[in-house]
């Protein structure tokens, strides 16, 4: 109903009641709301205050720095590891290169190597399960040694073979030096990661290398460069320079046909490295030949 309506309908109630003389209001009472005023005076509750932004990123920063320190530790271990197996496969490989003047045989030799390929697979799964840091650009540097580690062990095995083989040592030779410069691979890498924590990381790292004796790149890479070049190849060993190579004899003899075991060896010395066991006077593979000779 309208104001005015409202007013009219006031105006004929109270003329028309028992008491005429009765006061009739002239004006209205103003209308208010006392929700409209509850409402316009509720307040809200102060907000929570804040850290400054400065004190968040500096305790981030703490965490990271000791997180990548926890994680080069761990390199640093694995790497005192890895400089004990470089140091092994190259003096393996130089005894056999030089077999003649140190006297080791193939047996032996075959079984070192066999347990040098056999660490580097182990070092290979471990290192799986290492989980890098997240600082900077640290686990793109782990997935890079991760990569050498792997090579390593690929090189490892492929020595081992080019030991097997019928060549006169090409192949083991070739799978050394993809070997070493995987090493180099991952020693750099962990380099670059003790410098990006800072001289904490970079003072960790050298301790490391000098308290554990652990071989520098350049010291594996010089020695084996003096061994290719100084050493003669396995076909000069067996045979003088002024000789020509014998033959591939083939499968022409048995133990019957020696008198001893030292004349069965001579024979397998001289075509062995050359063609391998093509008599299989060796049964056993473990380089001496007609064992059960007197």
């Amino acid at each position: 109903m309208k104001l005015g309506a409202l007013m009219a309908v006031i105006v004929i109630g109270a003329s028309c009641g028992d008491d005429p003389s009765a006061d009739i209001p002239t004006t209205l009472a103003p209308i208010t709301s006392t929700t409209t005023i509850r409402l316009a005076t509720t307040t809200l509750p102060p907000p929570e205050p804040t850290l400054p932004e400065t004190t968040t990123t500096s305790t981030t920063l703490i965490s990271l720095t000791e997180e990548s320190m926890n994680y080069l530790e761990v390199l640093l271990a694995v790497e005192v590891n890895i400089g004990k197996l470089v140091a092994d496969v190259q003096t393996l490989n130089e005894n056999w290169d030089n077999r003649s003047e140190v006297g080791v045989s193939y047996g032996e030799t075959d079984a070192a190597m066999e347990a040098a390929a056999q660490r580097a697979q182990e070092l290979r799964d471990a290192f799986e399960g290492i989980r890098p840091s997240a600082q900077g650009n640290i686990p793109l540097e782990h997935q890079t040694a991760s990569a050498a580690v792997v090579l390593m062990a690929d090189t490892a095995a492929e020595m081992l073979d080019g030991l097997r083989s019928t060549d006169t040592g090409q192949a083991r030779r070739s799978a050394l030096v993809g070997f070493l410069t995987a090493y180099e691979i991952f020693q750099e890498a962990i380099s670059r990661v003790a410098g990006m924590i800072g001289d904490e990381g970079t003072e960790a790292l050298a301790r490391n290398r000098a308290e554990n004796d652990v071989p520098t790149v350049q010291e594996a890479t010089t020695t084996t460069t003096t061994t290719a070049t100084t050493q003669p190849s396995a076909a000069t060993t067996t045979a003088p320079a002024d000789e020509t190579v014998p033959e591939n004899p083939g499968n022409t003899k048995s133990c019957n046909d020696f008198a001893t075991q030292a004349e069965a060896q001579e024979w397998f010395d001289t075509y062995f490295p050359l063609y391998g066991d093509v008599a299989l006077i060796d049964t056993n593979n473990n380089g001496i030949a007609c064992e059960r000779l007197p």
